[in-house]
């Protein structure tokens, strides 16, 4: 990042930043930094979904009134229990009752099994 100006600053899925640092590594003539590619390595080996199927369910936990920083946690981790999906949502500094709970549940479960 050395040189480089801050543009903006979101958080984003590993799955997102796995096809933003392979964009880079295709399409520019000048190497990928040594922590570039170290982001690289570890999002090729942990990413569990698509970057289009980790958009849509990004954007479907913000529908159902997650902020955008846990939204993108819960796609990161694709939680397989309610456990770990609290454990996850801790984050977020605010409790969910088991209704939210079962939604978001629902939403991992239709992205994880495509």
């Amino acid at each position: 990042m050395i040189g480089n100006e801050h543009v903006s600053s979101e958080p984003i899925t590993i799955a997102e930043s796995k096809e933003i640092l392979a964009n880079r590594k295709k399409g520019s003539k000048v190497e990928l930094g040594y922590e570039q590619k170290i982001a690289a390595e570890l999002a090729e080996n942990i990413v569990k979904i698509s970057t289009e199927k980790a958009k849509k369910m990004k954007a479907e936990l913000i529908d159902l009134g997650l902020p955008e920083k846990v939204a993108v946690s819960v796609v990161d981790v694709m939680p397989v229990n309610e456990t770990q999906l609290k454990n996850t949502l801790v984050i977020g500094k605010k409790t969910f009752d088991d209704s939210e709970i079962k939604a978001i549940m629902d939403i991992v479960a239709k992205y994880s099994s495509k």
